[in-house]
């Protein structure tokens, strides 16, 4: 595991932390159908089409949580990267 993945598993703020997949971005979705997904708030590119994903899924209640920013300047994911 990643460290950025790991520091998320030890902050104890999920349930569970996965490695997306570079070739099928909704592949983690398809597999363990969470009733939740939490994205940061500067991740935009993903949600073009994850409510059309999340339906062909048969996950059409899961929610989707668009983070709200908490001190970006110290705690954005490529800063936690070089820790």
């Amino acid at each position: 595991m990643k460290a950025l993945d790991y520091n998320i598993k030890e902050s104890g703020l999920a349930d569970k932390v996965i490695l997306g997949n570079l070739e099928n971005k909704y592949a983690a979705i398809e597999k363990y159908k969470p009733g939740v997904i939490c994205l940061g708030y500067d991740q935009k590119v993903f949600t073009d089409n994850l409510r059309k994903e999340l339906k062909e899924f048969n996950l059409p209640d899961t929610k989707i949580v668009q983070l709200k920013s908490y001190y970006p300047e110290k705690y954005k994911s490529s800063k936690l990267r070089n820790v």
